[in-house]
């Protein structure tokens, strides 16, 4: 039975608390804290949404936009609302009750009649009937039962009736969109938006100028920097000296503090307001002026001379551009053109202009078929002082084997143009050897001469040579074309200079495939690969994938000219029989050394050195426009002698420094390398690898035996190859007699185990011997030159001696056993190649980090675009 409820009250006011022994402790205290969250995020929520929307507003930038005493204000009565509402929140906060929180228990577990409260129920009556208290006990059990699974549930303030509207959503999603929109200036736009500026409301900041001069972009120069924020007590009005700029340069100004007043920029006596950064002056000024002429330039502010500058303007100069020497055809009956240019900036562009005399010029139909301006190879991009060679097949002109005119025009930055004097030139023409080809070829001259009268006479022995088909071996192809050819030129087709020139091609094309089957092809889709890699290394944007794909395509080009090349040596053995004529400019150039050429412009073309990459490829077309396909039959027996011979050479030169690093090291090893700086004992060039500072150490003379026997061994194969060299040419280079001698020395240094002592002799040995390499090579081209198995270069006289001696790779003499020629070309070495990939990989890695400043990545993606 259940205790009245005047006995219950009277329980409680004895201080009696309900037997909450089956309900567990922490229950009763999250529902407590749960009810304290409910009343307590309420009174919370006007400070916590005037902060959120303060936030919004300074990740917007509005409180920072204002002057500086209207943010304060602002700032200020933000913070007066939210102590307001702070001070609302703690006087209205009431702390729940232990009741409370059981009755809160009992809400969320939808429990009926407070069986929480029945807990502290008594037995009213009954006290003596055992059946009674038994009833008693299985009912208290049942509600110890019923409260042991009672739930706490998730606190709910029910913030609705306070926000109606839904403004946290908002709140919520606009901090979460800005935030976002931000990125890494989010935090500070945060600071600035507590941190008004008030420095400006006590007195005006000190006027502060930043000026500087932008040189056109053609130019490639720096901007030049006229002023920055005076030092304490500097005049502020004096003058800079004389400044010269170039043509087009621009002035760029910007100011900012120094009063209210409006400064102007004066030159040549004429003011000119700067313009305000915001439509109150608050935020500076700034002025962008295009210098026009020399004369004093200076900025004024309330009267006062700011800054003031004599500027002096360059004129740009247009480019000249002449021929170096004459136009001559190559062994490959390609033009070779040799020219210099200069510009004051650079040179954009040089055109050759081919310019017809006779009726050439006068006829518009002949002029309309044949390309009159081709662009010059450049060394690089905007070089100053130009001196190049450019080579052209112009084998297919319609004007081939005709005397012309050619005029170069070079262009620079601003299109200005300067021109050559008018050279007279006959353009290098094909002989073609099957009758075939020939007839071709000449019903093809026919039609380019005089188009509009041979177009159906030329149509008609078109089609007599396609049916005889068994003189060009009954070749299908051929006799498709042929038979093309002369449809396209009979009626009903266009009568155009465009359809005319397209038989043109078709003629040559089949005329070619006739003569050589796909060398000539391969040779002309080697041209177009090595030109347009050459085009894309000189423009700056080329993306490197470009580049890649470009000389994968010239490697492939290359390669099927070598096999077309080969094959064709295959077909015809009977050339191979012919003497070779050695070329001192190119002779027996192998796959290898193509192959490693390649390897080194791919690495500098990956490492940003563009322009020594194009400078290379120009040199391997140089390299292979002087090539003659009976250069790859085998030499005659007195040339064999004297390859092998520089062979031998440039082997004994490798062994022996071979060798010097190798004495070194063991001289490291035993110490012998002590008495003052290593690096003294050698020439300059000849210091060997992994020099270190030595440490101290205890002498060691033991025999070096192998090492002695491998000296004495170079001795005496050099002593036989000067033997040799003797008797061919009947003198032998001084500096191989001092390389044996001091070979010599060495070899009695090891055998007596003086390790450090043999290593200055083998250094100086080296050091000879690449002399004497390079004075045999000259010494045996003029040998075979005497002998008359060397002609003049293409383009010499006969009976002139090259400029340069060259040796068989088409390279300076004087660089012989050193690799490529690094005299024309300027190449950078490895090591500076690494350091630029190095360079280059920390600029890409920086670039890939977003959360940079927008002012540094422009910077670094300025950076790259030189990679």
């Amino acid at each position: 039975m259940r205790q009245t409820d005047s006995a219950r009250k009277g329980t409680r006011e004895g201080g009696g608390r309900p037997d909450l022994s089956a309900l567990p402790p922490w229950r009763a205290d999250l529902s407590w804290a749960a009810l304290l969250w409910e009343r307590l995020w309420p009174a919370l929520w006007p400070g916590v949404g005037l902060i959120a929307f303060y936030l919004l507003l300074g990740l917007a930038g509005l409180p920072q936009a204002l002057p500086g005493w209207a943010h304060a204000t602002v700032l200020g009565a933000f913070a007066l609302a939210l102590a307001a509402s702070l001070w609302w929140a703690f006087h209205s906060l009431r702390l729940p009750s232990r009741h409370a929180a059981l009755r809160r228990i009992e809400r969320v577990n939808n429990l009926s009649h407070r069986p929480l409260e029945s807990l502290e129920d008594e037995l009213g009556t009954g006290h003596g009937d055992a059946a009674a208290r038994s009833l008693w006990r299985i009912h208290q059990q049942r509600l110890r039962a019923a409260v042991a699974r009672l739930r706490i549930g998730w606190p709910q303030p029910a913030l609705i009736r306070h926000d109606p509207l839904a403004l946290r959503v908002g709140l919520g999603v606009g901090l979460i969109v800005a935030f976002a929109a931000t990125g890494g200036d989010a935090w500070e736009r945060i600071r600035n938006a507590f941190t008004p500026d008030i420095a400006g409301l006590a007195a005006a900041a000190p006027a502060k100028l930043d000026a500087w001069i932008s040189p056109p972009e053609y130019t490639r120069q720096a901007p030049v920097f006229l002023t920055r924020e005076p030092a304490a007590g500097a005049p502020q009005g004096a003058a800079s000296g004389e400044i010269e700029v170039p043509e087009g340069s621009k002035l760029v100004l910007r100011l900012s503090g120094g009063g209210a007043d409006a400064p102007q920029l004066v030159a040549a006596g004429v003011p000119q307001p700067l313009e305000p950064e915001d439509p109150e002056g608050k935020g500076g000024f700034h002025l962008e002026q295009a210098l026009e002429k020399s004369g004093r330039v200076s900025v004024t502010q309330g009267g006062d001379e700011l800054a003031g500058w004599n500027i002096t303007v360059i004129p740009d100069e247009p480019p000249v551009v002449a021929f170096a020497r004459d136009p001559a055809p190559t062994a490959r009956k390609a033009l070779r053109i040799d020219f210099t240019a200069q510009d004051d900036y650079g040179v954009e562009k040089v055109v050759a202009k081919i310019i017809g005399s006779g009726a050439l010029a006068t006829d518009s139909a002949l002029a309309k078929l044949a390309p009159t301006d081709i662009e010059l190879t450049l060394p690089g991009h905007k070089v100053r002082d130009v001196k190049a060679t450019s080579f052209h097949d112009l084998t297919p002109h319609p004007w081939a084997g005709l005397p012309v005119n050619l005029q170069l025009v070079a262009q620079d930055g601003i299109g200005q143009l300067g021109v050559s004097k008018t050279v007279q030139v006959v353009l290098p023409e094909r002989q073609f050897a099957h009758p075939v080809a020939r007839a071709i070829i000449d019903q093809r001259r026919r039609l380019a001469l005089y188009p509009e009268e041979n177009r159906g006479r030329v149509a008609a022995m078109l089609e007599i040579i396609a049916w005889e088909h068994e003189r060009y071996n009954d070749d299908f192809v051929v006799f498709m074309s042929l038979i093309a050819s002369a449809r396209r030129l009979g009626p009903g087709y266009e009568n155009t200079a465009e359809h005319v020139a397209g038989v043109l091609k078709l003629l040559w094309d089949t005329a070619l495939h006739i003569e050589d089957g796909t060398l000539s092809l391969s040779e002309q889709s080697l041209r177009d690969a090595q030109q347009a890699l050459l085009d894309a290394l000189s423009k700056e944007d080329t993306p490197d994938s470009e580049i890649e794909r470009l000389m994968r395509e010239f490697e492939k080009a290359l390669d099927e000219y070598m096999k077309s090349l080969a094959e064709m040596m295959r077909e015809n053995p009977e050339l191979a029989e012919q003497l070779p004529e050695i070329d001192p400019q190119a002779m027996m150039l192998s796959r290898e050394d193509l192959k490693k050429m390649m390897d080194r412009i791919r690495e500098l073309a990956r490492s940003g050195q563009r322009d020594a990459a194009r400078q290379m490829l120009s040199q391997m077309q140089q390299m292979l426009e002087n090539l003659r396909m009976r250069r790859f039959a085998q030499p005659n027996q007195q040339q064999q002698r004297a390859m092998k011979m520089l062979n031998d050479l440039q082997d004994i030169v490798k062994q022996q420094q071979q060798l010097l690093d190798q004495t070194f090291r063991e001289a490291q090893k035993r110490g012998q390398m002590r008495g003052g700086n290593p690096s003294q004992r050698f020439p300059p060039n000849m210091m060997p690898p992994g020099m270190r500072q030595q440490q101290p150490g205890g002498e060691n003379t033991s025999p070096m035996e192998s090492e002695s026997q491998a000296q004495e061994e170079l001795r005496r194969r050099l002593g036989e190859l000067m033997r040799q060299l003797g008797e061919m040419s009947g003198n032998i280079p001084r500096p191989l007699g001092r390389a044996e001698r001091s070979m010599r020395e060495s070899t009695d240094q090891l055998g007596e185990g003086q390790a450090g002592q043999a290593v200055p002799p083998q250094s100086e040995a080296v050091d000879q011997l690449q002399q004497g390499a390079r004075a045999a090579t000259e010494q045996l081209m003029q040998q075979l030159s005497r002998s008359g198995q060397v002609r003049p270069g293409p383009g010499e006289p006969a009976g002139q001696a090259p400029d340069r001696e060259r040796d068989p790779f088409g390279r300076d003499a004087e660089n012989a056993g050193r690799g490529m020629n690094t005299e024309e070309v300027k190449i950078p070495d490895r090591d500076k190649v690494q350091d630029a990939r190095r360079i280059r990989d920390e600029l890409r890695r920086r670039a890939g980090q977003r959360a940079r400043p927008t002012l540094e990545l422009d910077y670094i993606e300025r950076l790259l675009r030189q990679f």
